[in-house]
């Protein structure tokens, strides 16, 4: 007596000669096998845009841009898109089959053809289409998928706009969905994408109305936001003083906090017992925060009460007739001076003692997070300097910030 080998899965093939009828592939096996493409095509997709990822992250870092942020989040998914596209085409035009269908013994083939051979494999626009129409269902949130669980040959969309049918080699395959179970994901589905339907249209509804209003009022409600927000995007918890009205100041000279989160900050200061230098802080803040408003230059007379205090010379500095002498008339140990003074510095393209002021307000850790825009501009400004002269070589300590940087980002 011979007994059939247990440990190999019995497997069958078609072909247009046979009268067999296909072998539906499972619900189960299908998701493996899609399990399976993801974990073998990640790593090489995500290989291939490692280094496109980390450019554009440096680009955004230096430029600054959500917009330009947004535009490479775009690119680098149309790019994915794209990949991912091409290689499930040739794995099916050349294998009926992407690398985890082959492996969980599942072909695509012709329907009704339902040939595997590759004497009839699938044309090249079927593997188009069909790859094409996989993403765009799975953009439609993977609703279209749960035709798998309802249609009587268990075909999605993109299959029957294909002319696809995904079989099993194995020799039991699957016999279909209950009725009962068909109609409850055909239901289940129908008023999902009335629900999406909903939400999109309420969604261009809001659209519509906020560009009819001009958009003020969306712009009022992200302020106010902002203003509510305040505490918790700026924790100073740990400072005193004048040092809370400083580090708010560089803040917002930085862009990272808003004018009414640094009116909160000075208002905070103003209602308790404050110094002299933190009520001329505290109005330094007060006039940058009001720009254009007509109390502006109240505040600015209240800060210059002492013309030789150094919130006057600030104000001063950055007024329409300040000089890069009233900045120098400040104190250099304040936190707004440095940052300031390192933009000068960057700006006549002095990116060594740019950096080193940054790296100084940096150890600062309310501070960290929002100079690093600044901190990689002056090393991608010290970059370029360095490659496009070639008169002197690079000081050491030049060298030392551009191997710190490269560490910090991994960069070659």
């Amino acid at each position: 007596m011979v007994f059939p080998d247990l440990s190999v899965p019995q497997t069958t093939s078609f072909s247009k000669n046979s009268a067999s009828k296909p072998a539906l592939a499972s619900v189960a096996d299908r998701f493996l096998a899609f399990v399976l493409d993801f974990l073998v095509f990640s790593p090489f997709i995500g290989l291939l845009l490692a280094g496109f990822a980390r450019q554009a992250k440096i680009q955004f870092l230096v430029k600054g841009s959500y917009d330009e942020a947004l535009g490479s989040m775009i690119l680098m998914g149309a790019v994915v898109v794209s990949l991912s596209i091409a290689l499930q085409t040739i794995f099916l035009f050349y294998l009926n089959a992407t690398p985890g269908q082959l492996f969980a013994k599942l072909r695509v083939v012709s329907y009704p053809g339902n040939s595997s051979d590759r004497a009839d494999r699938l044309s090249l626009n079927q593997c188009l289409v069909r790859s094409i129409l996989w993403w765009a269902s799975g953009m439609a949130l993977f609703l279209p998928f749960l035709e798998i669980l309802s249609h009587p040959l268990r075909r999605t969309f993109y299959e029957r706009a294909s002319d696809t049918l995904t079989v099993t080699l194995k020799t039991i395959g699957d016999t279909g969905p209950h009725p009962i179970e068909s109609r409850f994901i055909a239901s289940w589905m129908r008023m999902s994408f009335l629900l999406l339907l909903g939400f999109a249209l309420l969604g261009g509804f809001k659209a519509y109305r906020s560009v009819m209003a001009g958009g003020s009022r969306d712009g009022d409600r992200k302020v106010a936001s902002a203003s509510s927000s305040c505490d918790e995007k700026v924790d100073l918890a740990a400072y005193k003083g004048a040092e809370v009205l400083d580090i708010s100041l560089t803040l917002y000279m930085a862009d990272a906090i808003t004018g009414n989160c640094l009116l909160e900050k000075a208002e905070d200061v103003l209602w308790q017992t404050a110094s002299k230098e933190e009520e001329d802080l505290a109005y330094l803040a007060k006039y940058l925060a009001t720009e254009g408003d007509k109390k502006q230059s109240e505040y600015f007379q209240a800060v210059c009460e002492n013309p030789d205090a150094d919130a006057c010379h600030l104000a001063k500095y950055m007024s329409e007739e300040g000089s890069l002498e009233n900045l120098k008339s400040a104190r250099a140990d304040l936190m707004l001076s440095r940052f300031l003074l390192a933009d000068e510095l960057f700006l006549s393209k002095d990116y060594s003692l740019s950096l080193n002021l940054l790296n100084q307000l940096q150890k600062v850790s309310a501070l960290k997070g929002a100079l690093e825009k600044k901190y990689v501009r002056s090393i991608w400004g010290l970059n370029e300097q360095l490659h496009s002269s070639s008169r002197a070589p690079a000081s050491t300590r030049s060298r030392e910030l551009l191997d710190a940087f490269k560490e910090k980002y991994e960069l070659p």
